[in-house]
Order: structure tokens, then C-alpha cells, then sequence
């Protein structure tokens, strides 16, 4: 059984009549487009290839068009090329207290923000540790939500809702402790 979404199933078709020169399904290919826009309204490729879709008889215009809303899409075949559904959502588990509610949260939001961010075409993440431009997770250390980066030896890269934007983290780590740092 294919477990492959349709929005999947529609991608691998498309790639495959532009890969082999073949007739694009303007059906499938609007539908790509409108799902994208839907998201990202301001998404050129997707606009153009929503727009080519609906041109009468324009074969070489809708090949381009999905040839390059693919490219943006950073899409390749077999390749997980970011969630376009926004995230996963929160289940009561990830949240049953504060604190587990606060880093389920904040997961939801990097995951949301490194997606428009098209990490797996541009490799850039959020939010990025000031002293290793590594990305971070959201986690929860001694009672309280942390962002912490694996650079080095692993430390805080800051408390989740006190991001310094140009200081050096505020906080350092120790065996067993989290404590402020000055």
C-alpha cells in the first residue's frame, strides 16, 4: 500500500512529466499550486504555475512553470523536502503541564519557522545559537524551558521567551545545574 500522501502521489507525477518531457496534468498541477498558495500566498512559482495551469493550450509555458515551482521546492523524489502542512499539531501527551506545554510549543513554532525558512534547500535555521550558528532545541532542563545547542559540549543557548537577539547567553551549564551566567 502507498502511505505516501496525495499531495505526494501529485508531486512524483509532476516531477516525472517534467523529468521526462511528457504532458503535464494541468488538474494535479493547479492543485499543487492552490495548496502552496494557500500557505504562501505570495509564492512566485506557485502563482505562475497556477496561472500556466489555466492558459489555454500553453504546453512549453506549464512545463516551465512546473519545472520551476518544483525547483523552488527545493522538491526531489524520495526526498523529504520540508512539512507543507505547517506542523504536526500538539497532542494532550506533549502537553500535560506547563512546562511540557511551553517546549511542545516552542517545537511547533521552530518547526513552522525553519519550514518557511526552506531549510532542506537553504540550510538556514532558527533559532540559531549566537556563539555556534548551530540550530536549537526546545527542552525542558531543571524546571524550566530552555533552547539548548549541541555545539561543544552541549550548553543553553537561552530560556525559551528571553532570546537575547546580539548578547552571549545569559546562561551557562554545569554538571547537574542551570545557573545564570554573567
Amino acid at each position: 500500500m502507498d502511505d505516501r500522501s496525495e499531495r505526494e502521489r501529485r508531486l512524483d507525477a509532476l516531477y516525472a512529466a517534467v523529468r521526462d518531457g511528457a504532458t503535464v496534468d494541468r488538474q494535479a498541477a493547479f492543485d499543487i499550486a492552490m495548496n502552496e498558495l494557500e500557505y504562501f500566498p505570495l509564492h512566485a512559482e506557485a502563482s505562475e504555475l497556477a496561472e500556466a495551469s489555466v492558459a489555454d493550450d500553453d504546453e512549453t509555458r506549464l512545463a516551465s512553470a512546473a519545472a520551476a515551482y518544483l525547483d523552488a521546492y527545493g522538491y526531489e523524489p524520495g526526498t523529504w523536502a520540508g512539512d507543507q502542512e505547517w506542523t504536526a499539531g500538539i497532542f494532550p501527551s506533549d502537553a500535560a503541564d506547563d512546562l511540557s506545554a511551553l517546549v511542545a510549543v516552542a517545537e511547533q513554532a521552530r518547526q513552522a519557522i525553519m519550514e518557511s525558512l526552506q531549510y532542506q534547500s537553504t540550510g538556514r535555521v532558527w533559532p540559531a545559537c549566537p556563539a555556534h550558528g548551530l540550530g536549537t532545541s526546545p527542552e525542558a532542563r531543571h524546571g524550566t524551558g530552555i533552547w539548548w545547542c549541541d555545539g561543544g559540549d552541549g550548553h543553553v543557548a537561552a530560556e525559551i521567551g528571553h532570546w537575547a537577539a546580539s548578547q552571549p547567553s545569559r546562561y551557562r551549564t554545569e554538571p547537574g545545574s542551570l545557573s545564570r551566567g554573567g
